[in-house]
């Protein structure tokens, strides 16, 4: 279980541009009304048996893009997480003889499971 929250915002040249019309890779509608974008987030994750996981999400996110005009807007989302191979047990000693040393955590990747990640539902709605 977690949460978090973030604050982010725009230099005044993006803020100004994007309130003159101008388009982002992802934001800009021609009418930006800016404001900081925050975003609130809660999730909760469970083993429900060995290799799948299942979690649920919300997250609340106040001007999103930057506009006072849009928003706020709530998305949820449900998560299934499944994990396909076979965890090798990780050696006795590192990689330089000793246990523990901070090799073996590098070379931790070389025993990971092939993963897969599937968001089954998601939603979003704006509050009036």
């Amino acid at each position: 279980m977690a949460t978090a929250l973030t604050v982010s915002g725009l230099s005044g040249v993006h803020a100004s541009y994007l309130a003159h019309g101008g388009y982002d890779f992802l934001i800009g509608d021609g009418r930006l009304t800016y404001a900081p974008e925050y975003v609130w987030e809660s999730y909760y994750n469970a083993r429900l048996f060995q290799g799948f996981f299942a979690g649920i999400d919300v997250q609340h996110v106040a001007n999103p893009a930057y506009n006072q005009a849009r928003g706020p807007v709530w998305i949820g989302s449900v998560r299934f997480h499944l994990e396909l191979g076979l965890h090798r047990e990780p050696l006795p000693n590192g990689p330089r003889g000793y246990p523990g040393s901070v090799a073996d955590q590098i070379f931790v990747p070389l025993n990971a499971p092939l993963t897969a990640e599937f968001i089954m539902f998601s939603a979003s709605f704006k509050v009036a």
